[in-house]
This record gives structure tokens, sequence and C-alpha cells, in this order.
């Protein structure tokens, strides 16, 4: 897998490497394994908006079912 640019909005700077299921929730799952599908290539800028709008999206479903979301968050909280 070799991508040059960003997979949203195709820039080709500051690229970095996105664990589409964020590792915070796979370290609970012993058999899990990451493959070429699950690491997608995003420049900086839209890395950093993708969390912003998965921990909205997390915040708002926890809280619907009244759960919280620390409890899922990885130490480093880097997952969001």
């Amino acid at each position: 897998m070799k991508y040059t640019y960003c997979l949203i909005c195709k820039t080709t700077n500051n690229l970095t490497w996105h664990h589409v299921v964020p590792q915070c929730f796979t370290k609970h799952i012993t058999e899990f394994k990451y493959t070429e599908k699950d690491i997608v290539c995003l420049c900086d800028k839209c890395h950093t908006k993708y969390h912003r709008v998965l921990k909205n999206q997390l915040s708002y479903t926890f809280s619907y079912f009244n759960l919280d979301l620390r409890t899922l968050m990885c130490a480093s909280s880097r997952c969001f």
C-alpha cells in the first residue's frame, strides 16, 4: 500500500497514517490484527478534523446511552 496523497482532500503535504479503527478500541480485542484496509493516508489537517468529528459522534452516542466515553479512551487520549 503506497499512498502519496490524503484520501480526503488529495493534498500531498504533511501526510500521516491513520488507523480506521482506533487503537484504544482494538487493544481490547486480542484477536484483532491490522491489515492494509485498516490504515489510511491523511494529511495532518484532515486527520485532526477526523478525530474531532469522531469524538463528537462518540460523545453523543455514549451520552444517549448514559455511558462514560472516558472508559474507552487511551491513557494518552490520542484516540480522540
